[in-house]
C-alpha cells in the first residue's frame, strides 16, 4: 500500500512540474482562456477580444470619488468608466462602476460578463490624479 502511495505521488509531482513546449503567444491582446481571463487597458486604449468577437475601449473615468488611500472612509466610494464595445453587428457605449451603489458593476456581451477589476492610480487627499494615467484591468467570465 506505500509502495503504491509514492508511486501516485511521484507520478503526481512529474506531472505537476512538466513543462508544456507548446509556444507562447505574444499577443496580450487575446483572450486566450474561455472561462475568465483579465484585459488591461491604459485610458483610450482598445483591445481586440476574439472570444466575444469585439473590441473594448476605454474611453474615460467619468467620475472618481473612491476613498483615498491615506484617509479613513465610511465607504469605499465608486468610480464611474466609461467603455465602448464595437463588434461587426453593434456599437454600445456603456458605463461600469467600481462599487453597486454606483450603478451597474456588470456588462454582458455574448455569453461572457465584463466587471472592473482593478482601476489604477488609487486616489490620494493631496492631489488630483492626471487621467491621462487611468489604467483598467477588466475581468472577462463566461457566464
Amino acid at each position: 500500500m506505500k509502495t503504491l502511495l509514492v508511486v501516485v505521488m511521484t507520478a503526481g509531482l512529474l506531472v505537476a512540474c512538466s513543462t508544456d513546449n507548446a509556444p507562447e503567444s505574444n499577443d496580450a491582446a487575446k483572450v486566450s482562456t474561455p472561462s475568465a481571463e483579465t484585459i488591461s487597458l491604459k485610458i483610450g486604449e482598445s483591445v481586440e477580444v476574439p472570444v466575444i468577437h469585439a473590441t473594448i475601449a476605454f474611453d474615460t473615468v467619468l467620475e472618481d470619488s473612491r476613498c483615498p488611500t491615506d484617509v479613513e472612509c465610511v465607504w469605499e466610494g465608486n468610480a464611474r468608466t466609461g467603455l465602448r464595445l464595437v463588434s461587426d453587428e453593434l456599437s454600445e457605449s456603456f458605463e461600469l462602476n467600481t462599487s453597486q451603489q454606483g450603478g451597474a458593476t456588470v456588462h454582458t456581451v455574448n455569453g461572457y460578463e465584463l466587471s472592473i477589476d482593478r482601476l489604477e492610480p488609487k486616489p490620494v487627499s493631496t492631489r488630483g490624479i492626471d487621467p491621462r494615467l487611468y489604467s483598467l484591468e477588466l475581468r472577462l467570465k463566461k457566464q
